[in-house]
């Protein structure tokens, strides 16, 4: 308890957020805001302003507003607030609110840090303006997105088209990859084929040479033995041949399968 004397008494100034509401609401503490803009149409204003009171300045405070501080704070916030709203063009209030609201904060922050209140928040609620002005800005509004849409449907297409080219391309060179690789295996398998062949006909030639040294014959000489040999395999069991080799050194006696050579 403290003991102040006849007459005196505390003075209470709050720790919590205070609250100015620029609004129809007639207990908000302010009325809706009207301004202007920088295009010189007429606009309406629903904002609310949050501020906290420096407690290590209530002092000083009081000195400058007595307890009347809050109707003080009323119309600097008021001030700062329409001075904010001049500066942007009719549309920016559809297309910028952001920066609008960021504005407006930066500046009531300010003035009111000089009156020993710290601002934390300030909301741009609502705006209105003329039904005229609003339906064309509405308009433009949305001929600007359709623009932007047909812009982004074209880019779309532009990027399917050249998905498809590439997907094209693609294919078209797998089938040559494809047709290349066949074309290489048969060209790969024909030169096998006739590699084989050679060595057959070289390991034939090498073994008729040896025959034909063997035998002591001639090239004719061995041309007969060849195609003799070859008669006793297909000749008749009852058939007799007798085939003579002049001026080798060796004579045929074979017994065929089933006939007879001399």
């Amino acid at each position: 308890r403290y003991f102040l004397g006849l007459g005196h008494s505390f003075l209470e100034f709050p720790r919590e957020l205070q609250i100015i509401d620029f609004s129809s609401d007639p207990d908000s503490g302010g009325p809706v805001l009207r301004a202007g803009t920088a295009d010189g149409q007429a606009v309406t204003l629903e904002v609310t302003v949050y501020y906290q009171l420096e407690q290590a300045s209530v002092v000083d405070l009081y000195r400058l507003y007595n307890l009347d501080y809050n109707q003080a704070f009323v119309r600097i916030a008021q001030a700062e607030l329409k001075n904010v709203a001049v500066q942007f063009d009719t549309d920016a209030y559809f297309s910028r609110r952001a920066d609008i609201a960021n504005r407006m904060l930066n500046d009531v922050a300010k003035a009111l840090r000089d009156v020993h209140a710290t601002t934390q928040f300030v909301l741009l609620r609502n705006i209105g303006l003329p039904s005229s002005i609003e339906t064309s800005l509405v308009a433009k509004i949305v001929a600007e997105q359709e623009k932007r849409t047909a812009r982004f449907n074209r880019e779309i297409a532009f990027v399917n088209a050249q998905t498809e080219v590439i997907r094209a391309t693609a294919n078209a060179n797998i089938t040559q990859i494809n047709g290349e690789a066949k074309a290489d295996a048969n060209l790969i398998k024909e030169k096998g084929r006739a590699e084989g062949t050679q060595l057959v006909l070289r390991a034939e030639q090498e073994a008729l040479g040896a025959l034909q040294r063997e035998l002591g014959f001639d090239t004719d000489q061995l041309y007969r033995y060849l195609w003799a040999t070859r008669k006793l395999r297909v000749a008749p069991a009852k058939d007799t041949l007798i085939v003579g080799f002049d001026g080798a050194n060796t004579l045929l006696n074979v017994a065929a399968a089933g006939g007879t050579a001399k």
